[in-house]
């Protein structure tokens, strides 16, 4: 029990002085930038309470070591139980937190006195500046980045204690700025605690929902992500195909969705208007470009796709041999890539050619568009896997016959469904257009292309994969 009291009384007093301490840094920051007359731009100010911040984590940091792991924001004590880096007792835990309210209570009392009258109004008090419901979540998301910030650093981050705390003041400096608009921010019940206290908020539902509820949901969820993140990164080779595959996927959506517009604007600037030949011809080219540069980029990360009937086939065919926890994070990262990929293209293309975006449409009942994906799938699966394994060494070669094949797919596929040919590519332009969760796409752009490219996959097997032979048995 007497542990359990020690570290109480020492998180009281380290809060106490926490909220103290902080609560002065916009007067603080104010006195220096007076004095240094740094008056021009925001850079300074912010550079100043960077600095001060800085300095006050790293001698807070010193001062919790001393007193043998005191912490100031109950947030922290319940993540860092929560993503089992510590294992205090139920007891110790409830001891702990009235204690950080206390201190904060005190800390919030003491600055109130002896704070100058002219700097009064900069003391660092959250105040809610927009609906409870709003404001909660506000808390929560803010505490959730702060907490799996301070995890991963502490933790993961580098071991020079000058840097690590740098860039924790950092990222608290941002996402002050970031929540300002909202509640404050906080991103401490206690400190929350302490000045509603002093303004005589303390017995709110409000209070509770806002600065404890909320960032306590956040900062839990940032300790059990953490932790999964962290067991996940002990499979190191499944983590970084899956974010290789969720960036490759991201640029791929991002870079081939403009490819009517890059058609359109260079057989502009050609003045090739004369003949579908011409558009075809731009058409052709630019896709082998960007498959030859992707072909790179994806060898270059080990291997990754852009594609889920891609993985699922080349697993089929036997010329890879992911595990299926492998491939079960591979599919959602590229999906999750190719959302990122289709919101971002929608956001930076001209207005002049958005109206060349959408990605693949059904144009035709569910049934006849389910078959022609899978049909499509299959040519262009097969037909990837034989240029690949079979085809020509020449690498420009490769691409050209890929880039051909298709075009050709994409021509006799629009008047059914777009065509995809890929289900992430196709979930990207689903979601972006709130179709993602219908039976409708699940069906045409995802079963049938699966089933499409795994059937694929056996039949190139069965003709070009022979097993391998038998070892004879040894005659006695």
């Amino acid at each position: 029990m007497g542990a359990a009291v020690r570290a109480a009384a020492a998180d009281a007093v380290v809060t106490f002085l926490w909220v103290f301490c902080a609560s002065t840094i916009g007067a603080s920051t104010a006195a220096v930038t007076t004095y240094l007359s740094l008056h021009e731009g925001i850079q300074y100010p912010i550079f100043v309470t960077v600095s001060i911040l800085a300095l006050l984590l790293f001698a807070f940091n010193l001062l919790c070591e001393a007193l043998g792991g005191a912490c100031f924001n109950p947030t922290d004590v319940a993540a860092f139980y929560a993503a089992g880096l510590t294992s205090p007792s139920l007891f110790s835990i409830a001891l702990r937190l009235p204690a950080q309210a206390a201190g904060a209570v005190g800390g919030a009392l003491a600055i109130s006195e002896l704070m100058p009258e002219q700097y009064k109004h900069m003391l660092g008090v959250p105040s809610l500046k927009v609906d409870p419901h709003t404001g909660a979540v506000a808390e929560g998301v803010l505490t959730f980045v702060i907490t799996f910030t301070v995890l991963w650093v502490v933790v993961k981050g580098p071991r020079n204690p000058i840097v690590k705390t740098a860039m924790l003041s950092l990222c608290s400096v941002c996402l002050i700025l970031t929540g300002a608009a909202y509640t404050g921010p906080s991103m401490n019940p206690a400190n929350a605690f302490g000045w509603a206290y002093v303004n005589d908020r303390h017995n709110t539902w409000e209070q509770l929902y806002v600065y404890w509820i909320g960032p306590f949901i956040g900062a839990i969820l940032a300790a059990w992500t953490f932790k999964a993140v962290n067991a996940a990164m002990a499979m190191g080779a499944a983590l970084r195909a899956a974010a290789a595959d969720g960036v490759v996927t991201f640029l791929w959506v991002l870079c081939v969705s403009s490819l009517g517009a890059s058609t359109a604007a260079v057989t502009t600037y050609l003045s090739l208007h004369e003949g579908i030949h011409y558009a075809l011809l731009v058409t052709v080219s630019i896709l082998t470009l960007l498959l030859f540069a992707f072909n790179l980029l994806c060898d270059a990360l080990g291997g990754a796709s852009f594609n889920p009937t891609g993985v699922a086939a080349f697993y089929a065919a036997g010329l890879t041999n992911p595990s299926l926890f492998s491939i079960a994070l591979r599919l959602p990262a590229q999906a999750a890539g190719a959302v990122g990929g289709a919101l971002a293209i929608s956001e930076l293309m001209p207005h002049k050619y958005k109206h060349m975006l959408g990605g693949p449409s059904l144009k035709v009942d569910p049934h006849t568009g389910a078959v022609a994906e899978g049909v499509l799938t299959f040519v262009i699966t097969f037909a990837v896997l034989c240029i690949i394994v079979k085809g020509p060494r020449n690498p420009i070669v490769k691409t050209a016959m890929l880039s051909v094949s298709t075009v050709s797919l994409v021509l006799t596929g629009a008047a059914y469904t777009g065509p995809s040919m890929n289900p992430a590519n196709a979930f990207g332009w689903a979601y972006v257009n709130d179709r993602h969760n219908t039976w409708e796409q699940l069906y045409v752009y995802w079963i049938c292309p699966f089933i499409g490219a795994i059937l694929a996959a056996w039949i190139f097997k069965a003709i070009f994969l022979r097993p391998p032979p038998k070892p004879k048995a040894k005659k006695a």
